[in-house]
């Protein structure tokens, strides 16, 4: 990731916190640019979202338009494909756990500790994204080669129970 251009969304409606997130950035490898937009509320995120690209959304989930772990869907039905890092000032184990089930990347606590996790935190989410986007392209063209395959192909479970088939197998049988 040496000499690459992050592009980050924090949606954070307090000036202190986005400041805390531009100094701890700014501070951070020198390999890497952060370019770091804001938005005060999830409706002006959502717009941002749908209408520029970015590479990690770092989302309060408290609001003045949305609080709580539906910001997170709401952010995620925008459809960008940006990571998602819940950076909130809630230290709460069970909202943690429930936003990483939601699609959060990660949950972090606002705080002192910050400084040393969230560079962290974003190179790690970059890293599982780019690993996603390689495995689904990996999938894709697996999916190509069987559908087009001359012979009949199917997947079996260990019990033996088809669990995929190509055309050529349904033409066969």
């Amino acid at each position: 990731m040496n000499n690459r251009k992050v592009n980050i969304l924090l949606v954070d409606d307090d000036p202190q916190d986005r400041r805390l997130v531009e100094v701890t950035l700014a501070s951070s490898n020198p390999h890497i640019q952060y370019n770091m937009e804001t938005a005060d509320t999830l409706s002006e995120a959502k717009r941002r979202l749908s209408n520029s690209s970015y590479d990690v959304l770092l989302l309060d989930l408290n609001l003045p338009d949305s609080s709580g772990i539906d910001t997170i869907q709401q952010a995620q039905d925008t459809n960008s494909d940006a990571s998602i890092v819940v950076l909130t000032g809630l230290d709460d184990e069970e909202m943690g756990l429930e936003a990483i089930r939601r699609g959060a990347e990660d949950y972090l606590i606002k705080g002192k500790s910050l400084e040393h996790i969230l560079v962290r935190t974003i190179r790690y989410s970059l890293e599982r994204k780019r690993v996603k986007k390689r495995l689904k392209e990996t999938e894709n063209r697996f999916r190509s080669v069987v559908q087009t395959a001359g012979s009949a192909i199917f997947v079996l479970s260990a019990e033996y129970r088809i669990l995929e088939w190509n055309e050529q197998a349904e033409h066969l049988y």
